[in-house]
């Protein structure tokens, strides 16, 4: 886990110095989606259940701390609502439940047939 968080510190670095350049909101919005947020998630269906509160605190600090920095004057709520973003957890747990039911439907469906 320790590698991780390392990488998610040099992501989140490289976030603030886009920032610092004078890149816009949307586009670091972008970027944490796409280099950040898949990090953060990376192998949520094994870990979930059983990922310890404290791991999953700081994995939300990562995005509360990523949003500070693309939005310095909003809370971090404010900030998942502008971006339509949820918390992590929420996100891990939705993630499961929609391959879940698939794989339900699926079953059922081979099942009919």
């Amino acid at each position: 886990m320790l590698k991780l968080f390392r990488k998610l510190g040099e992501q989140l670095f490289c976030l603030s110095q886009l920032k610092g350049a004078g890149v816009g909101p949307n586009e670091l919005v972008r970027l944490y989606r796409t280099c950040i947020q898949p990090i953060t998630e990376y192998a949520c269906a094994v870990f979930h259940d059983g990922l310890p509160v404290y791991l999953s605190r700081e994995l939300e600090t990562v995005q509360k701390t990523a949003m500070g920095i693309i939005f310095q004057c909003f809370l971090y709520e404010e900030a998942l609502v502008k971006t339509s973003l949820v918390t992590l957890s929420d996100r891990r747990q939705a993630r499961l439940m929609d391959k879940l039911f698939k794989k339900i439907l699926e079953n059922k469906r081979r099942l009919q047939a």
